[in-house]
């Protein structure tokens, strides 16, 4: 049985997030390990991307069929409803094709790095907010 765990308490996607950061920051690191970071990233946006256009469809064959797409877009749109509202859809098309373009290893402006720099750091700035007000879990109580 594959057990649930909530994204913010996800390491891996913290992980990515936090890489995705670094790469985008120019941080010094192994091209082997840019390259998968930028491949992860351009896979989560992608599938995020491809999650909004099919859900803004409202194609429910197309519903059907693509599950996880819909899954990463409720991901991003859970966390980031609010820190970034309406235009999420559009932020999300922009970083997959900007992140296309690095992973190509093309030139992308500045300005695009920035927003996507601002999706990952206000997703990990939920993640943070999440993890401290998720309420505790209750003691249990034994009786000998």
């Amino acid at each position: 049985m594959r057990t649930q765990i909530a994204p913010f308490r996800d390491p891996g996607l913290w992980s990515v997030l936090q890489n995705g950061l670094a790469v985008l920051n120019g941080e010094e690191m192994e091209a082997a390990r840019r390259a998968i970071i930028l491949d992860c990233l351009t896979s989560m946006f992608s599938d995020a991307d491809r999650g909004a256009s099919t859900v803004s469809g409202q194609n429910m064959l197309a519903v059907s069929g693509d599950a996880d797409a819909i899954e990463r877009y409720s991901l991003f749109l859970e966390y980031l409803a609010d820190p970034i509202g309406a235009e999420l859809p559009a932020r999300l098309s922009e970083a997959h094709s900007s992140l296309k373009e690095l992973q190509a290893g093309g030139q992308v402006a500045p300005d695009r790095v920035g927003r996507i720099r601002e999706v990952l750091e206000a997703m990990l700035a939920e993640f943070r907010k999440a993890a401290q007000t998720e309420p505790l879990v209750p003691i249990k109580d034994f009786s000998y």
